[in-house]
C-alpha cells in the first residue's frame, strides 16, 4: 500500500503542474495581451494548439504507463514542462509563442491528472480510489496558486519573471516529488494483485470502444471541460470589461479550485445515500443555472467550481470501472482523455469584445452554447 508521504508528494506535484501548465495561461493572458501587443485570439490559438496536441498524445501516454514507464513519463514530462514554461520568458515573436506552447502540450500529456490517475490505478488497483480522492482534494488549490501567485509576481516584476518562477518550481519541486512519490507507489511486488490489477490485456482498447458508456462519458467530460475552459480563459477579461477591480477578479478566479474542494467534500458526505446519477444530474443542472447567472450577472466562478468539483470527481470514480478502469488499462483512458481535451480548445477562439460586455458578445455566446450542450 502506498504511504501517506508518497500520496502527499504526488498531490503537491500535481498541484504545481496544473498551476504551471494549465492555469498559467488564463492567469497571464491579460499581461501577455498588454505587453506583447497581440490579440487575445492570436494568443489563445497557441493554447488551443497545446490542448489539441496534448489530446493527440494521450493514448501514447497511456500505452507507456501500461508498459510500466509511468514514473519516468511523469518525471520527464514535468521537467520538460518546467523548462518550456520558463522559455516563455524569451518569447518575442508569435511563432515562438506557438512553438513553445505546442511542446508544452506534449509535456502536459505526460504529467497532468490523467496520466497520474492511470498510473495509480495500474499500481494500486482497488486502493487507487482512496489515493485519487486525497490527491484531487489537494489539486483543487491549483487555480488559487496560479491566479494569485502569477499575478502577484507579474504585478511586481513582470510576467516574464512569473513564468520563470513557475518553471523553476516545476523543475525543482514537482519533478522530484513525482519521482519520489511515483517510485513509492510502484514499489509493490509485481505479482501482487493490487499492483498487477491495472495491467491491460490484449484488445482492451477495442473492448472499451464497443461500450456506449465509454463514448457517453467521453462526451460528458468534453462538455464539462468546455464549460470550465470558457470560464477559466475569459473570466478575467470579462470582469475587467465590466469594471471589476483586478484584485477582486483574481480573487474570484482563485476561488474556483477551492470551491471544487468544497463540492467534493459535500459530495463525499452524501455519496453513500445518493446515487451517482442523482449527483451528476444535479451537477449538470447547476452548471446550466450558473451559465445563466453569468449572462445575467457576469460571474459564475464560485458556483461553477463547486458543482464541477462534485460532478468531476463523481464521474471520474464511475469511469474507473467498468468502461475504462483498472481492468482495461490506461490506453482506453488516454483515448477518452483525447475526446475530452479538445473541449477547452473550442472556446479559445471567441473574440474579445472592445465594447462593454453584453450578453451577445463572443464569450457569452460560447458560454450559452456550453450550457445548452450540457
Amino acid at each position: 500500500m502506498i504511504t501517506r508521504r508518497a500520496v502527499w508528494a504526488l498531490a503537491v506535484a500535481e498541484t504545481v503542474v496544473w498551476a504551471g501548465t494549465l492555469y498559467i495561461f488564463p492567469a497571464l493572458l491579460i499581461h501577455w495581451e498588454d505587453d506583447l501587443g497581440w490579440s487575445k485570439t492570436t494568443l489563445a490559438g497557441a493554447f488551443t494548439l497545446a490542448v489539441l496536441i496534448s489530446a493527440a498524445a494521450a493514448p501514447l501516454a497511456g500505452r507507456l504507463i501500461d508498459s510500466g514507464h509511468g514514473v519516468r513519463l511523469m518525471t520527464i514530462g514535468t521537467i520538460a514542462a518546467g523548462g518550456l514554461v520558463g522559455m516563455l520568458a524569451l518569447v518575442d515573436a508569435v511563432w515562438q509563442f506557438y512553438a513553445v506552447w505546442a511542446l508544452i502540450g506534449v509535456a502536459a500529456a505526460a504529467c497532468l491528472y490523467e496520466p497520474c490517475s492511470a498510473f495509480l490505478i495500474r499500481t494500486q488497483g482497488a486502493d487507487a480510489r482512496r489515493v485519487l480522492t486525497q490527491i484531487t482534494l489537494v489539486t483543487g488549490f491549483a487555480s488559487a496558486l496560479a491566479f494569485s501567485g502569477a499575478n502577484a509576481v507579474a504585478e511586481i516584476w513582470g510576467w516574464r519573471t512569473a513564468v520563470l518562477v513557475f518553471g523553476a518550481v516545476m523543475l525543482f519541486v514537482a519533478a522530484p516529488l513525482f519521482h519520489v512519490g511515483g517510485r513509492a507507489a510502484d514499489s509493490g511486488d509485481p505479482g501482487d494483485t493490487r499492483a498487477g490489477a491495472g495491467r491491460s490485456g490484449s484488445g482492451a482498447l477495442r473492448v472499451a470502444l464497443r461500450r456506449p458508456a465509454f463514448w457517453l462519458l467521453g462526451a460528458a467530460f468534453s462538455m464539462i471541460a468546455l464549460s470550465h475552459g470558457v470560464l477559466i480563459t475569459h473570466l478575467l477579461p470579462m470582469l475587467a470589461e465590466r469594471g471589476v477591480a483586478t484584485g477582486v477578479a483574481v480573487l474570484a478566479a482563485s476561488g474556483i479550485g477551492p470551491m471544487q474542494v468544497v463540492g467534493r467534500l459535500a459530495m463525499m458526505s452524501v455519496e453513500r445515500r445518493v446515487s451517482m446519477n442523482a449527483v451528476c444530474g444535479l451537477s449538470f443542472a447547476l452548471m446550466i443555472a450558473a451559465m445563466i447567472a453569468l449572462i445575467l450577472a457576469g460571474c459564475r466562478a464560485v458556483a461553477d467550481g463547486g458543482v464541477r468539483g462534485a460532478a468531476g470527481r463523481r464521474l471520474r470514480r464511475h469511469r474507473h470501472h467498468p468502461t475504462g478502469g483498472h481492468r482495461h488499462g490506461a490506453r482506453p483512458r488516454g483515448l477518452r482523455r483525447g475526446l475530452r481535451r479538445p473541449g477547452p480548445a473550442v472556446h479559445h477562439r471567441a473574440p474579445r469584445s472592445r465594447r462593454p460586455w453584453r450578453p451577445r458578445c463572443g464569450p457569452s455566446v460560447a458560454t450559452t452554447w456550453c450550457a445548452r450542450a450540457c
